[in-house]
């Protein structure tokens, strides 16, 4: 079992700094948990199809599994960030 990179995809939104530094740690933690989950599972597909969204300090922000090719690295990608309050 792979360990997933963090990529992220939101450049050009005005994050604010302390929104940034606790998107940071979630991420490292949802990254700790999702390289726990066989990637053969029912559950991996359905997270790798459906995507995920992290609230924090009125942001959502989307993120997605991802492979950089066949056989290549897998990926936990923010793809986009929206204020939401």
């Amino acid at each position: 079992m792979g360990s997933l990179a963090i990529i992220l995809r939101n450049a050009g939104v005005d994050i604010p700094t302390e929104v940034q530094v606790q998107v940071d740690a979630r991420l490292r933690d949802l990254k700790r948990a999702l390289d726990e989950v066989p990637r053969n599972s029912p559950e991996w597909a359905s997270m790798k199809e459906a995507g995920m969204v992290l609230d924090v300090q009125g942001w959502r922000f989307r993120c997605l599994i991802e492979q950089s090719g066949p056989g290549g690295i897998e990926m936990l990608v923010v793809d986009g960030a929206t204020r939401i309050d």
